[in-house]
Order: structure tokens, then C-alpha cells, then sequence
């Protein structure tokens, strides 16, 4: 039988692991947190499960984004959400609520491509046209939980990307 040397090494973890047996353990659980905080956790986990179901852009349809000069996707058009989105606070403080005849405005000028609204309102990311979207810095700094819109939308063979936005001009 192997006799147990006691080291300084061996001492330590041993009163460590003691110690950590003592501390409670802290469960984060939905029903001690906010009213408010307990929708938006639990609208944010439907917009997860939503944007994981959102179809691959086919690879013929792929962009080259790495030797994109304009970044043009992400400056000319406004950035529509969904309902889930917006009400997920994920996209706080930019997503906006606008009304149905302000929609169908934007949709006539061919800033967003349709208008499904709910409860005659329709949401987007807030913005200047022709300027950065709010969450884009050197690259979109919300790459993994980037809107619906921008998951599925792909600029090879948009129209309104000419050649001189694809060369940086």
C-alpha cells in the first residue's frame, strides 16, 4: 500500500477543495430575477434558437467580405428586425419601432424590402442611411448574434451594389 506524502502543495489543495465544499452555490435562477429581465432573458434564448434554424446562404451566393473595400451591406441599407429581436433587448439601444406608413415610405425608396408589420408597426436597427450601422467598428462587432436580416442576406447579385461599391469608390 502506497503511503500519501503530505506536500505544501497537497495540503493547499485539499483545504481549497474543503473550503469550496463549505461555500453555497449560487443558482441563477429565472424566478428570483425582475419581470422585466426574466422576458428579455427568455426573448433573447428564442432569438438564439431562432438565429441557430436561419438556412446557410448557399456557396455560390457567399460574399468575399475579407476583401470587401465598402463594407457597403452594412452602410447603405436599414437593418430590419423582427419582433423577437427587438423585444430581446440584444440590439439596445439602436432597435426602433417605426410606423407602418413610415415603412411602406422606406420600402417605396427601396430601403427595406418588405413590410411585415406587427400591430402596424415595423422594427429596424436606428441609423442614418449611408452611414456605419451602429454596431459595426473595423468589422460587425455582433457577428454572432447579428440580426435575421443580416444572417440571410448575401450583396452577390444585389442590384443596388454597383461595381464601383465593390471597388471601393
Amino acid at each position: 500500500m502506497k503511503k500519501f506524502i503530505h506536500t505544501p502543495t497537497n495540503i493547499r489543495q485539499t483545504k481549497e477543495k474543503k473550503e469550496e465544499k463549505k461555500k453555497p452555490k449560487v443558482r441563477r435562477s429565472l424566478h428570483v430575477l425582475g419581470t422585466d429581465k426574466k422576458k428579455k432573458l427568455l426573448a433573447q434564448s428564442k432569438v438564439h434558437k431562432f438565429h441557430r434554424n436561419v438556412p446557410a446562404i448557399p456557396p455560390e451566393l457567399v460574399p468575399d467580405c475579407a476583401n470587401c473595400k465598402t463594407s457597403a451591406c452594412c452602410s447603405r441599407f436599414i437593418v430590419e428586425l423582427t419582433q423577437l429581436e427587438h423585444e430581446s433587448g440584444l440590439y439596445a439601444p439602436y432597435s426602433v419601432e417605426i410606423p407602418e406608413e413610415v415603412a411602406n415610405q422606406l420600402k417605396s425608396a427601396g430601403f427595406i424590402t418588405t413590410v411585415a408589420t406587427t400591430n402596424g408597426y415595423r422594427y429596424i436597427l436606428e441609423g442614418a442611411l449611408n452611414e456605419m450601422c451602429p454596431f459595426f467598428d473595423n468589422g460587425c462587432t455582433i457577428y454572432n448574434n447579428r440580426p435575421y436580416t443580416c444572417r440571410s442576406y448575401s450583396c452577390v447579385n444585389d442590384p443596388r451594389i454597383t461595381q464601383e461599391d465593390r471597388d471601393g469608390k
